[in-house]
């Protein structure tokens, strides 16, 4: 095997283990993505359903790292990620184990920088220790109690030297050199640059827009201006109007009501014509009242008739619709010695044209005799049971035959009756008092004697 092939298959070898940890990179990563304190693990016993996406494992895994190390498990999944695409891009993979040996060290700085960030309401409910886990509230608190400064200030000093510590070592560890460094450096100056730039532009549109949008609006108030005060003079060398056009009169047309009465009913509902007063307009000018039974204006004389073509000539061969009529409008004189109706005479008016509605439509008819409800109206009428009447649909019930039950006998009392038995006089026993008996002394304990008390009371000299 020659040396261009051995090449191959090293390249070919490392871009393979490249993919190899980018894939393990992203099962990582939705190891602790998918992370849920209620599911199952070493330090709890639970029987809901998993909801890591890797079971049971993944769950009792990323428990683990998450109560030690926080969210500084995430240096894992960026570890296998990074270098895994260095290896597939061939950059840098020649410095994996010269940086890979002080990548604990850098997971435990982000461990601890992590303690210094401020936790969620979520993760302050369901945990007892900090987004750096138990490893990094530990070592941040021996570091705040060592240093002489206030509490306020020395937590923000930690966290702000905490936070540079883990990004040049995570930069480090993760392979980066100078160059790549300063490629990357000058990518988000560029970036941010254009980004700038775009914005700036985008204002400027906007402004340019807005103005365009003014001179645009100036431009037509100009014109409207400019027709208006050309057409001024116009209007000034018109003069008065000589005629205005007024409000034209109203006309009340009061239409006859059509029933079913004789002729003579139909004369008494007429009479409503007579309660119609004639008003006058808010201008002055007359109303005009089409009047029921007035007598046909004389008819228009016609015009002669012009002389037209063939079928002008022949108007029996064409039948030509009859001109209706049109209602011919007079005015109303006003008189001014006729005296106003009094209100005896409307209200028999009106009293005569209900009498007569009432006539022809017996529906309306109002009893002569109401109840005094006061305007309440009638209540419901109440159900009375009919228990004459025999129910339809139930059988007959059966008469009653059979005696009443009763109760048996007793039988007659034959026995003797039994005698009184005499009762005795009550006898009391006489009390009985035993005497004490007392032992002999001197046959009880012959051997007892008083010689030497007497013989020593005697040699003390009180004989």
């Amino acid at each position: 095997m020659d040396s261009n092939m051995a090449e191959v298959i090293e390249r070919r070898g490392k871009e393979l283990l490249g993919f190899g940890l980018i894939v393990a990179g992203l099962i990582v990563a939705l190891m602790f993505g998918s992370y849920s304190p209620d599911d199952p693990s070493w330090m709890s016993a639970v029987d809901a359903p998993v909801q890591n996406w890797l079971g049971a494992f993944g769950a009792k895994l990323s428990a683990a790292l998450f109560m030690i190390i926080g969210l500084g498990a995430w240096g894992f999944a960026a570890l296998l990620a990074v270098w895994g695409a260095r290896f597939v891009l061939h950059r840098g993979q020649e410095r994996a184990m010269n940086r890979l040996i002080f990548a604990p060290i850098w997971i435990a700085v982000l461990s601890i920088y992590c303690t210094t960030l401020t936790p969620g309401e979520v993760w302050g409910q369901v945990h007892t220790f900090g987004l750096g886990g138990l490893f990094g509230d530990t070592i941040f608190g021996v570091l705040v109690n060592i240093q002489p400064m206030s509490g306020s200030f020395a937590f923000r000093f930690f966290s702000l030297l905490l936070g540079l510590a883990a990004l040049g070592m995570g930069a480090f560890v993760l392979g980066f050199d100078r160059d790549e460094l300063g490629r990357i450096g000058r990518y988000l100056l560029v970036s941010l640059i254009m980004t700038y730039n775009w914005i700036i532009t985008m204002m400027g549109r906007g402004a340019t827009g807005a103005a365009f949008v003014a001179r645009t609006g100036a431009e037509k108030h100009a014109e409207r201006r400019a027709r208006r005060a050309e057409a001024r003079p116009a209007i000034a060398a018109s003069g008065p109007r000589d005629a205005r056009i007024s409000d034209e009169p109203r006309v009340t047309i009061v239409p006859p009501r059509l029933t079913r009465g004789t002729a003579r009913d139909y004369e008494e509902q007429s009479d409503l014509s007579d309660l119609i007063e004639p008003t006058q307009a808010s201008h002055g000018a007359p109303r005009i009242v089409a009047q029921r039974g007035a007598a046909p204006a004389p008819a228009a004389p016609e015009a002669p008739q012009k002389s037209g073509g063939l079928l002008a000539r022949m108007p029996s061969l064409i039948r030509r619709p009859e001109p209706t009529p049109e209602p011919v409008l007079q005015a109303a004189p006003v008189m001014d010695s006729v005296e106003p109706m009094g209100e005896d005479r409307i209200r028999a008016k009106i009293a005569d044209v209900i009498k007569t509605r009432v006539r022809q439509s017996p529906s309306l008819r109002v009893e002569s005799v109401a109840p005094l409800t006061k305007g309440r109206g009638r209540g419901p009428i109440p159900l009375v049971l009919d228990t004459s009447a025999p129910r339809r649909g139930l059988p007959p019930e059966p008469p009653l035959t059979a005696p009443a039950a009763g109760l048996p006998p007793e039988p007659p009392l034959t026995a003797a009756q039994r005698p009184a038995m005499p009762h005795p006089a009550p006898t009391y026993a006489a009390p009985v008092y035993a005497e004490p008996a007392y032992a002999d002394v001197s046959h009880a304990e012959p051997s007892m004697a008083d010689a030497g008390y007497d013989a020593g009371y005697v040699e003390a000299g009180y004989a």
